[in-house]
């Protein structure tokens, strides 16, 4: 139950599921990268798991500038962010997978970036979003 609002409890389960398969996309196309050297998924599923959730912990470093919408004090520049995008694409590329999940990424940075915002933190690609 979340309040009066009938659709805000259905709008909660959405936002959760729209983490969750983003989150897994990104794992199957580090799956594909690895299966293209012949390194197991399981492998891949060790180390990915725990990195994964440590990861997590920068989420409550989004909020008080999510919420203020300022994202001038960064913790990865989106100019160093296309940086890597770029070469998690050549990779994949060059082994054959498709880099759709990491060029989406891509689009919403390139994005900000082409609006002037390469010094701001990553976060800023909700701009994008909204």
């Amino acid at each position: 139950f979340e309040g009066a609002d009938a659709g805000l409890a259905s709008l909660w389960d959405l936002a959760m599921l729209s983490g969750m398969y983003s989150m897994f996309a990104g794992f199957l196309h580090g799956v594909a990268m690895l299966q293209s050297a012949s390194i197991p998924a399981g492998t891949y599923a060790r180390r990915a798991a725990p990195f994964l959730a440590a990861m997590t912990e920068l989420l409550g470093h989004s909020t008080e500038h999510l919420d203020e919408r300022d994202y001038s004090r960064p913790l990865q520049s989106l100019e160093w962010t296309t940086t890597l995008l770029g070469t998690i694409e050549r990779a994949s590329l060059e082994q054959g997978i498709a880099p759709a999940p990491t060029a989406l990424v891509q689009r919403l940075v390139r994005d900000q970036i082409d609006a002037g915002h390469g010094e701001e933190d990553f976060d800023r690609i909700i701009e994008s979003l909204r």
